[in-house]
């Protein structure tokens, strides 16, 4: 089943290997809120929430219709942040073992990705301090954006290709 998994990543495997490049060379070290949303406008996706519950971040869906989430981490107290944390939440698929979810992880070089109370998570951590051009931060969430649906589509076929577990 692994060699199954393989050969549905192998057209996404180069493209996961490839570290996303930017091309403005304005940097910055931390963004605010604002700067987020405006982001995320610029990208053309929703935020969807926003209340007390997502303080720290945002519940956003993309063109596609993909929902992800975007939390602010390093933060100082004019809660400029120098990271985001950005991912996705997703049901864990019947037939799921560690031996796809590792081949799967092996190949999803740009983003972690674990289970978590009892669900799949695909995320990754975008570092701002130190600069990053403006343009990287949309570039990181289009790469989640884009990559992860087929990565999570392959893990769902591999585990609903995968043998029952043998009853004792």
């Amino acid at each position: 089943m692994i060699s199954l998994l393989r050969a549905a990543m192998i057209l996404s495997a180069v493209c996961l290997t490839q570290p996303i490049a930017s091309a403005q060379t304005d940097n910055i070290q931390s963004i605010t809120t604002d700067g987020l949303k405006a982001v995320l406008q610029g990208l053309g996706h929703t935020i969807l929430d926003n209340d007390e519950d997502m303080e720290d971040g945002f519940l956003v869906q993309a063109p596609s219709g993909f929902r992800y989430i975007v939390l602010f981490k390093a933060c100082n107290e004019s809660l400029a942040c120098g990271g985001l944390l950005i991912g996705s939440i997703h049901a864990i698929p019947d037939g799921l073992t560690w031996e796809i979810l590792n081949a799967a992880d092996a190949q999803a070089d740009l983003f972690g990705l674990y289970i978590m109370n009892e669900r799949l998570v695909v995320d990754r951590y975008v570092r701002l301090a130190g600069g990053v051009a403006t343009d990287q931060i949309g570039q990181e969430i289009n790469a989640l954006v884009t990559r992860v649906p087929s990565l999570v589509a392959a893990i769902e076929h591999a585990s609903a290709a995968a043998p029952a577990p043998q009853g004792g």
